[in-house]
């Protein structure tokens, strides 16, 4: 389980460390359990300025996703990112007790000012540090783009996408997903696939507060 990047982050994962907790002990799963994405609903998220469809979390903890939102100014100052969101779904777990899994599948969003956005497209804003964004220049992707990420002498082949998002600001969200497809892995790469894009082509700009809508 990923580290929260703050309180109310730690506040909002004890009720799912609580039941891991008091499971894991005896019943820790070994391998793959899928998080379900076929049930979504739209959810709003405010510091990042858009909604998008999230799957409804299932009640077995073990398949069970994590999301954490970081908009503190902290965060800002450190990342150059307005705010961020992570999803790490898919969680193959070792069997051991207390011990954190490994996502399959992780979706990644940054809110980035124009000027942060104009230092992304040059590959050098803190979000270009993870192998599956890249240092490459690049342009705003409107639609969703597709590219496959393997590194020397790794065997884990991962299928990224992404899509950006113009919001009624100027700011860009720049939206992830990265996704284990070795297909003795994952098997269902295909219905991951079509999951993925379903929930990129989702995410929507929220229509701006009705004070600023009135100026």
């Amino acid at each position: 389980m990923a580290r929260p990047n703050s309180p109310v982050q730690a506040m909002r994962l004890i009720p799912c460390l609580l039941a891991l907790l008091s499971t894991s002990a005896c019943s820790t799963p070994v391998g793959l359990v899928r998080t379900p994405l076929s049930e979504r609903h739209s959810e709003p998220l405010s510091s990042l300025g858009v909604s998008l469809d999230l799957p409804k979390q299932p009640q077995d903890v073990h398949a069970q996703y994590i999301q954490e939102v970081s908009d503190s100014p902290r965060y800002q100052k450190n990342t150059g990112s307005k705010a961020s969101l992570v999803l790490m779904m898919h969680p193959s777990w070792s069997g051991e007790p207390l011990t954190e899994p490994e996502y399959l599948l992780v979706f990644s969003a940054w809110r980035m000012s124009p000027g942060e956005f104009g230092t992304f497209k040059r590959g050098e804003h803190w979000a270009n540090q993870s192998k599956f964004v890249g240092r490459e220049p690049t342009a705003f992707q409107a639609e969703i783009g597709e590219r496959a990420v393997k590194e020397p002498g790794e065997w884990r082949e991962y299928l990224c996408f992404r899509k950006d998002i113009r919001l009624p600001d100027g700011d860009v969200v720049v939206a992830m997903a990265s996704l284990l497809s070795n297909e003795g892995v994952n098997p269902k790469k295909a219905e991951d696939i079509a999951a993925i894009k379903a929930i990129l082509h989702s995410i929507k700009p929220l229509p701006p507060p009705a004070s600023n809508a009135a100026k």
